[in-house]
């Protein structure tokens, strides 16, 4: 039986935020979090945006993985237990074959690990709507443990409140805080600019 991924808002946000900033283009990053000592539970308390463009460049993808695994082991029992993307097109709710290369190295290190797809549409519906609803995939690794599956939307695998992150997020948006997070691409680019 896989375990329950909760989400803290903090990281649900730092994904949207991610997206909003680079909307004409795939983003990923990673997620922090705490494993649970039964393996019942994940709890996914941060998310690292990585790259928004050139999402399978190895030198700097690897390097950015060096980087916030060392930065995990400096927090209070963090470790990498997932991966994310949201991809640049709207209507694409498809795992390309790039992330998954790069969700499979997590998973080499933590048999937990999970890939969140951000879907824009879905994203989209419920903010029209102005209503709570399900924007992201949760991949997991199959029993084998050969391929990601994505899980069933009704299953209570993931978990957040879509609710009020979508009224915390729209705020955020208003406020222009999605332009001053900063991603490894941006740090590449400006040495100065923080990974935020």
């Amino acid at each position: 039986m896989s375990p329950v991924y909760a989400c803290d808002q903090s990281a649900i946000l730092k994904i949207l935020l991610h997206s909003a900033k680079y909307p004409a283009a795939s983003v990923n990053g990673v997620l922090l979090g705490r494993v649970k000592s039964d393996k019942k539970t994940v709890e996914i308390v941060d998310a690292i945006p990585l790259l928004h463009s050139f999402l399978s460049l190895a030198p700097a993808l690897e390097t950015a993985l060096v980087q916030v695994s060392s930065y995990a082991k400096q927090q209070q029992d963090l470790e990498l237990v997932g991966y994310y993307h949201a991809n640049e097109r709207f209507n694409d709710s498809d795992l390309g074959t790039p992330a998954r290369k790069v969700a499979d190295k997590l998973y080499s290190n933590n048999d937990v690990a999970c890939i969140l797809l951000l879907d824009s549409s879905r994203l989209q519906s419920s903010l029209q709507k102005n209503a709570a609803g399900e924007f992201f995939q949760l991949y997991l690794k199959d029993e084998g443990g050969r391929n990601w599956v994505k899980s069933p939307t009704d299953s209570s695998s993931l978990k957040y409140d879509s609710g009020s992150v979508l009224s915390v997020f729209l705020q955020m948006c208003t406020e222009g805080r999605h332009t001053k997070l900063s991603d490894f691409d941006d740090h590449l680019n400006d040495l100065s600019r923080l990974v935020t």
